[in-house]
């Protein structure tokens, strides 16, 4: 996990400066090294947990940071995927598919947006016995009515 951090942390350098290339190449070789929880075995191990938990916001975090560079780039495809890598990490992201959702109305794929809406919906009850919040709804909306 040094590595991952050290690449993390050479990424969020390099787009400090503005070196957008270098910044989504060291975002991308941190994301290759990511291989899921860290020590998932020691569920009980509170340094673990603490550790996992850390390593997998800062994993969260460089999903986002590259999916927002490809998205100001005008990659949105790329964006998209980033989204839902990070939607699939975290299914209850709602920041992940709220974008997921604006990027697919954006692209003309409405049925597309209004799928993750209803699925992160789904997931929200299942889980949170919570709902999506205001703004989520909202663009759901809009989204049904253009």
């Amino acid at each position: 996990m040094d590595k991952f951090l050290s690449l993390l942390q050479e990424g969020e350098k390099k787009e400090g400066n503005q070196q957008l290339e270098e910044a989504l190449s060291a975002f991308q070789e941190a994301a290759d090294l990511y291989r899921g929880d860290f020590l998932p075995e020691d569920v009980y191990a509170e340094w673990a947990g603490s550790r996992r938990e850390e390593l997998r916001r800062k994993y969260l975090g460089l999903l986002f940071k590259t999916a927002r560079i490809y998205e100001d780039r005008g990659a949105v495809r790329k964006a998209i995927s980033s989204y839902e890598k990070a939607a699939k990490f975290d299914p209850l992201s709602e920041e992940a598919n709220r974008r997921l959702m604006i990027l697919y109305t954006n692209m003309g794929k409405h049925d597309e947006a209004l799928h993750v809406y209803k699925t992160y919906k789904k997931l929200l009850r299942e889980n949170l016995d919570a709902e999506p919040d205001e703004l989520t709804r909202s663009l759901y909306k809009k989204i049904q009515n253009p």
